[in-house]
C-alpha cells in the first residue's frame, strides 16, 4: 500500500516543491452554484475591518496557502488561512506570537494580539478557550468577556463558548453587511491589508512545520542508531520512525502493546521512514485526499494507483493517469446509460505502463483517517466487468418483464440493497457491506444464504418503516426486483454460482412466467415460492383499487420468515383469498402449477425461511410491477 502511495509522491516531488504540494481543495461554489465568499480579517493600527468583496475560484486555496489545520486535535492552531473561522476568534494569533518569524513579523503580530484580543479565562485549562477576540472593534454594543461570564456561570464546559462567539461574530455580519455564515467558504487573516500567508517568514514555517525535516521530528530519530534503515528504500540516512505527520494510520503507533521493547515512545520495529521517503508519503496523502477521494453510500473511500511498470516521473503523467482512473470508477459507480459502454470504459492498459488499483474504505476521526478495509491489487478492468455485469443483468430483467426498465445497478446504488445502520451520515455497522465489496472487487465468492437474509431485513425495513438505515422506504416490488437484478449481476461477476433451473417445459403457466422463472434460473422450490408470491400478487392488484391502494393479503406474510408449517397455512389461505377477490378461474393454472411443485418437494424442503419468503416476494414483485408498467406504458401512449 505505501509502496503506491510513494509512488505518488515522488511523481508529485519531482518537479514541483514540497510546499505546492501541500496545498488543499476546497469546494468554491454552494449546492445551488453560487461561488463562496472569502472572508478576510484585517487587523491595521486603530481599527479591524472585514473584507468580503472576493470570490472563491480554483486558485484561492493555493494564493492563501491553504494547508488544513495543525497536526493532532489537541495541537496549537496557528495557520493564517482556513476553511472556518472558530480558530480565529479564539487561538490563532496568540499562537502565531509563540513563533519566531523573525523581528519585523513578531512585533506586527504582539500588537494585533494586544489590541484586539481580550483574557476571558486566566484559569483556562488550555489556551484554546483562554483569549477571544475583542467584537467591540466590530460592533460597540458586544462585550465577550460579559459573554463569558454569562456562560460560564450556566456552569457549561469552555469548548461551548467557541460556539457562542461565532453566532455573535454571525450576527454581526447580518446586520451589517447582510451575510451569513454559510455564504463563506474561506477564511484569511491579513495585517494592513496584507495576507499573512504572503509572507516568506511565514511560508517558510509552515514548510518546517509539515515536512518530515521539522525540528520536532530530530529530537528522537532512528537515524541515531546506525542499523536501522528506511522500510520503503533502505536508506539509513535521516531515517525516523515518528510517522505523526502522515494523516492515515497505516501502523499502530501510541499503543504501548505495539511498541518496541514496550517503550511507548519507540515504534522503530513497526515502521521507519527516511526523510524522502516521508516527504513524499506526506505529499501524496494530499493529492489522494484531493484528486482519489470519493464515496459510495455512507462509505468514504481512496482509490490508490500502484504502478507495476512505467511508474509515473512527473505529475503531468500522475494527472493523466489517476484522469482515466476516475473516469473508468465514476462510470462503474454511476453507470446509467450504457448503450455507448465501449466508450465509456477507458482501457487503462497500454504499452507504457501498467498499475493494479488499492481500494481503501476509510473514516475521519479528529484529523486522523482511519483504515476501514484496504482492497488492494485490483486489476483496473474490474470497472469494464462491473459495466458488462451491469448491463447483462439489467437487460435480462428487461426483456423479463416485457417492458423498458430504467435501473442499472452500479456500486453507488448497490449500497442501496444492503441493509446498512446509519447514524449521523455514517455508516455504523459496516462489516457485511465491506466484505460484500471486496468481493466485488476481487471476483470473490458471495454467500446467497446470508445475502437472501440481507434483503429479507431490508424488506422488514421497508413494510415496518424502521429508521436508522440507508433503505428508502419506497414501494417493495422494486426493491426485490432489484434485488434479483443483483443477484444476477453477480452471478456474471462470477461471485455467485448459478443453479440448475427448472425445466419450464414442464409447466403450464403462460409464456411470459415461463420465461421470467428461466432467466431467473429458479430451480423446483424457489419456483413453487415465485408462482405463490405471483398469486399474492395478482390478490394484491385486485384489492389495491377497492381498498384506496392498501393491499391486506401482504398482512398474510410474516416478515420474519416463512417456515414451512407456515407455508402450507399461506398456501391455503391464497386460494381462499383467491375465492373471494373472484379471480381464482383467472388463476387455477398458476395455482395447479404452485400446487404440484410444492406437493412433490414438501418431503425434503431445503429452502430456509427467508428464502421461502423472498422468493414468495420475488413473484409478488413480478406480478405487481408488470401492471404497474403496464399502467404507465399506456399512460404515456
Amino acid at each position: 500500500m505505501l509502496e503506491g502511495i510513494v509512488q505518488i509522491g515522488r511523481a508529485l516531488l519531482e518537479e514541483g516543491n514540497l510546499l505546492d504540494n501541500l496545498i488543499k481543495e476546497l469546494p468554491i461554489n454552494d449546492k445551488k452554484g453560487r461561488p463562496y465568499l472569502v472572508l478576510k480579517l484585517n487587523f491595521k493600527k486603530d481599527n479591524l475591518e472585514l473584507d468580503i468583496s472576493e470570490e472563491m475560484d480554483s486558485d484561492t486555496v493555493k494564493k492563501y496557502l491553504y494547508v488544513g489545520t495543525a497536526n493532532g486535535p489537541t495541537s496549537p492552531q496557528w495557520f493564517a488561512s482556513n476553511k472556518s473561522i472558530t480558530y480565529f476568534l479564539s487561538e490563532t494569533i496568540f499562537n502565531l506570537t509563540n513563533i519566531d518569524f523573525g523581528d519585523f513579523l513578531n512585533q506586527k503580530l504582539k500588537y494585533v494580539f494586544e489590541k484586539f484580543y481580550v483574557e476571558v479565562n486566566p484559569n483556562a485549562k488550555s489556551n484554546k478557550y483562554r483569549y477571544a477576540l475583542n467584537l467591540a472593534y466590530l460592533d460597540n454594543d458586544v462585550n465577550v468577556v460579559n459573554l463569558y461570564n454569562d456562560y460560564s456561570m450556566q456552569g457549561k464546559e469552555d469548548k461551548g463558548f467557541l460556539k457562542v462567539l461565532e453566532k455573535e461574530f454571525e450576527d454581526i455580519l447580518k446586520k451589517k453587511y447582510g451575510v451569513k455564515f454559510n455564504e463563506f467558504g474561506f477564511f484569511v487573516i491579513c495585517i494592513d491589508d496584507i495576507p499573512l500567508t504572503e509572507y516568506e517568514e511565514y511560508k517558510n514555517k509552515v514548510l518546517e512545520y509539515k515536512s518530515a525535516g521539522s525540528k520536532e521530528d530530530n529530537e528522537d530519530k532512528g537515524k541515531k542508531d546506525s542499523n536501522l534503515c528506511c522500510s520503503l528504500c533502505g536508506s539509513d540516512e535521516n531515517v525516523t520512525y515518528d510517522l505523526k505527520k502522515m494523516k492515515i494510520k497505516y501502523y499502530i503507533i501510541d499503543k504501548i502493546t505495539f511498541a518496541s521493547e514496550l517503550d511507548s515512545k519507540k515504534f522503530y520495529k513497526n515502521m521507519l521512514l527516511c526523510e524522502n521517503c516521508l516527504n513524499s508519503v506526506i505529499a501524496a496523502e494530499v493529492y489522494i485526499e484531493n484528486n482519489l477521494k470519493t464515496q459510495i453510500g455512507d462509505l468514504n473511500l481512496y482509490i490508490i494507483p500502484h504502478f507495476i511498470y512505467g511508474e509515473p516521473l512527473n505529475k503531468e503523467e500522475l494527472d493523466f493517469a489517476v484522469k482515466r482512473l476516475n473516469n473508468s470508477y465514476n462510470t462503474a459507480k454511476n453507470l446509467k446509460d450504457i448503450e455507448n459502454l465501449e466508450k465509456d470504459i477507458l482501457n487503462l492498459r497500454d504499452e507504457k505502463s501498467y498499475f493494479l488499483v488499492n481500494f481503501m474504505f476509510f473514516r475521519k476521526s479528529n484529523q486522523s483517517t482511519k483504515i476501514q478495509r484496504f482492497i488492494k491489487d485490483v486489476p483496473p478492468y474490474i470497472f469494464e466487468k462491473i459495466a458488462k455485469a451491469s448491463k447483462y443483468s439489467h437487460d435480462l430483467i428487461e426483456k423479463s418483464l416485457g417492458f423498458s426498465y430504467k435501473t442499472y445497478l452500479n456500486l453507488q446504488n448497490i449500497y442501496y440493497l444492503i441493509p446498512v445502520k446509519v447514524s449521523g451520515g455514517e455508516a455504523t455497522e459496516y462489516r457485511y457491506i465491506l466484505n460484500f465489496y471486496e468481493n466485488i472487487f476481487t471476483s470473490r465468492p458471495i454467500n446467497k444464504e446470508k445475502l437472501i437474509d440481507k434483503f429479507i431485513e431490508a424488506a422488514k425495513v421497508i413494510m415496518l418503516k424502521k429508521e436508522g438505515y440507508n433503505i428508502d422506504n419506497g414501494e417493495i416490488e422494486f426493491y426485490i426486483l432489484n434485488s434479483n437484478m443483483l443477484i444476477k449481476f453477480l452471478e456474471k461477476l462470477g461471485c455467485l454460482k448459478e443453479g440448475k433451473g427448472l425445466d419450464v417445459a414442464k409447466l403450464n403457466v403462460k409464456e411470459s412466467i415461463k420465461e421470467y422463472i428461466s432467466n431467473m434460473g429458479y430451480d423446483e422450490q424457489q419456483t413453487a415460492m415465485f408462482l405463490l408470491g405471483v398469486l399474492i400478487g395478482e390478490i394484491g392488484n385486485s384489492q389495491y383499487h377497492r381498498f384506496d391502494g392498501k393491499k391486506p393479503i401482504l398482512n398474510k406474510l410474516n416478515f420474519n420468515g416463512i417456515d414451512k408449517s407456515k407455508l402450507i397455512k399461506l398456501s391455503n389461505e391464497v386460494y381462499a383469498k383467491l375465492e373471494q377477490e373472484k379471480i381464482r378461474n383467472y388463476n387455477e393454472v398458476v395455482y395447479a402449477d404452485f400446487k404440484k411443485l410444492l406437493d412433490s418437494n414438501l418431503d425434503n424442503w431445503k429452502l430456509n425461511k427467508n428464502e421461502n419468503l423472498f422468493y414468495i416476494l420475488s413473484g409478488y414483485s413480478y406480478a405487481t410491477t408488470k401492471v404497474m408498467m403496464k399502467e404507465e406504458d399506456e399512460n404515456e401512449q
